[in-house]
């Protein structure tokens, strides 16, 4: 049995208005939330489809409305596989017809984890900065974790392909342009832009209308992107 802490790359994730989708929604309907949680993808990045990690690497652990996914740091591409993981884990969420927002943090740091315990530095600083840092509905990470990676160059550059610099200096990960690409055929893009519009025509609350405003900033953005990265997606799209 492992007793000793390891370095691993950590997010960790909030589902933000879960509580009331508790209150809401029957035992049924949330576990299928959690279906969509728990489905595994196997992350790629060229033509061969060899997984940047073994999916074995990645290890997620379930609290309620708090999600945390960890590799460790020493695993070679483990940081652009997390990533990955967080958008894809992004997009799947508001894919849903009742669409859920994320908030998180990546860090790295030392954690424990066996089974149902699981405790460190890592996982304390992780829920810190979402806690403190990421107010809005993205998931941030700091540029000086992102300078640590190991990986080989495509798997960097893969990575960069979801990571912009937001307003305050974090960067957050990107899954706008991968859901604009995606979502047209099954119309959850415009169900989702018209969940954003509905909320903010109806709600007077401003903690609410901060979070749905900066994510109604970010659609705005996404035709002026779409034409250059819509190639690079499609080739992308993880295997389920």
């Amino acid at each position: 049995m492992n007793q000793t802490y390891e370095n691993c790359y950590i997010a960790f994730l909030d589902l933000l208005g879960f509580k009331e989708l508790v209150k809401k929604q029957t035992c049924e309907q949330i576990l299928e939330i959690f279906d969509e949680i728990k489905t595994e993808y196997i992350i790629t990045c060229d033509k061969d489809k060899k997984p940047l990690v073994d999916p074995k690497e990645i290890h997620i652990k379930i609290m309620s409305d708090s999600i945390c996914f960890y590799i460790s740091s020493g695993i070679t591409n483990s940081l652009p596989a997390l990533i990955s993981i967080c958008a894809y884990f992004q997009l799947r969420l508001w894919r849903l017809t009742q669409p859920i927002l994320v908030r998180g943090a990546i860090v790295k740091g030392d954690i424990y984890a066996n089974n149902d315990i699981m405790f460190g530095i890592g996982l304390t600083n992780a829920y810190l900065l979402e806690e403190k840092n990421a107010k809005v509905p993205r998931i941030i990470i700091t540029k000086e974790t992102i300078d640590t990676c190991v990986a080989d160059e495509s798997s960097k550059t893969y990575m960069q392909g979801f990571l912009l610099r937001d307003f305050d200096g974090f960067y957050y990960v990107d899954s706008f342009v991968m859901f604009y690409v995606w979502g047209k055929n099954d119309g959850s893009y415009l169900r989702f832009c018209n969940h954003i519009q509905n909320i903010l025509d109806s709600t007077t609350d401003e903690s609410i209308r901060n979070k749905y405003l900066y994510l109604e900033s970010k659609i705005k953005e996404v035709p002026y992107r779409v034409k250059s990265e819509e190639k690079n997606i499609c080739q992308n799209k993880p295997q389920q």
